[in-house]
């Protein structure tokens, strides 16, 4: 391969993780500010909107993600200037100063479980999606298509950080244009006040509990944030662009957030009503519309709703296959 066709995006020689990242492989903190953006506009995050929204109502719920945007900021931005000084990622660095050689073991098994279940997870949140929406039952079709969408996730990750970033940056735009194009959708109908202003729709939750609920599982984004800008911001040129990046990835988060409150609330009384016919009680019914983002979407929005699960799960998983 010769260098000219590495630099245009063919499949690209990674950066050793025990090394400094060479000059010519780094990124302006936009590209990097792309890739922590792409990692939390996922489709668990998205699912993420409507759990904090249904247990705590839209009020309590903004609150919760207040909570997530300083959490996130504070540690993005110092645990990503630790990795900026190492020049190393976190996992690395844990080993050299925490784990000791002969501990290594135990962080990288940590690590290699904690990302193959991620990965795991997208795909058959994906997968799942599209295999209900064209209405495909047999066993060997599921499992080549979760066995194609890891393969895609891994070749990807393959072209190298640039070409992520850049990656990252079309598919964000597109995703939020979508989900822009949906919240419209939502105020023609006449929803959208209802959808930003209810309270909490889980039965038999009250709002305290349900307040305490939502805090808890929304600073799980604060530590992503953190955990996957400890891979990522050693790329970057200046440390002082650590901040905007911890700014514009937490606020990513935050709208993200919004934006699957919104759609779980347009699409919930479509789901209910078919987790109630397939068997589940009131209370198991509601959490499954809520916890189904991917059924939820296509029978609310169809090709739509198709559409943004491809756009949020493409640039994460590539981002966690590079990880």
């Amino acid at each position: 391969m010769t260098e000219s066709s590495r630099k245009k995006g063919a499949p690209a020689e990674q950066v050793s993780l025990f090394e400094r990242v060479p000059e010519d492989k780094k990124l302006g903190w936009t590209g990097v500010a792309a890739i922590l953006s792409g990692v939390v506009s996922s489709l668990t995050k998205l699912m993420g909107g409507g759990i904090v929204a249904y247990y705590a109502g839209c009020l309590y719920g903004l609150g919760a993600a207040a909570i997530m945007f300083v959490l996130s900021v504070f540690l993005t931005f110092f645990v990503g200037r630790i990795s900026f000084r190492e020049g190393l990622p976190s996992n690395v660095t844990s080993r050299l100063y925490v784990f000791g050689t002969k501990g290594s073991a135990l962080d990288s098994l940590i690590w290699i479980f904690l990302l193959v279940g991620t990965l795991a997870i997208g795909t058959v949140q994906l997968g799942n999606a599209i295999i209900y929406y064209f209405g495909w039952t047999d066993e060997i079709v599921k499992h080549l298509l979760y066995l194609g969408i890891s393969t895609a996730w891994v070749l990807m990750s393959l072209f190298g950080m640039k070409f992520i970033a850049r990656f990252n940056m079309v598919f964000v735009v597109l995703l939020f244009a979508a989900l822009m194009f949906v919240a419209g959708s939502i105020a023609l109908d006449g929803h959208l006040v209802d959808a930003l202003t209810h309270g909490v729709l889980v039965p038999y939750v009250g709002q305290a509990e349900g307040f305490a609920y939502a805090v808890n599982y929304s600073i799980m984004t604060s530590g992503l944030m953190a955990l996957f800008s400890s891979d990522f911001t050693r790329f970057v040129k200046k440390e002082r662009d650590l901040a905007a990046i911890s700014v514009v990835g937490s606020l990513c988060a935050v709208l993200t957030y919004v934006f699957g409150a919104l759609l779980a609330y347009y699409g919930y009384s479509v789901s209910y009503e078919y987790f109630l016919g397939q068997g589940m009680s009131e209370v198991a019914a509601a959490n499954a519309a809520i916890t189904n983002p991917g059924i939820t979407f296509v029978l609310s929005l169809g090709l739509v709703g198709v559409v943004i699960i491809c756009l949020s799960q493409l640039k994460v998983e590539t981002s966690n296959s590079i990880s």
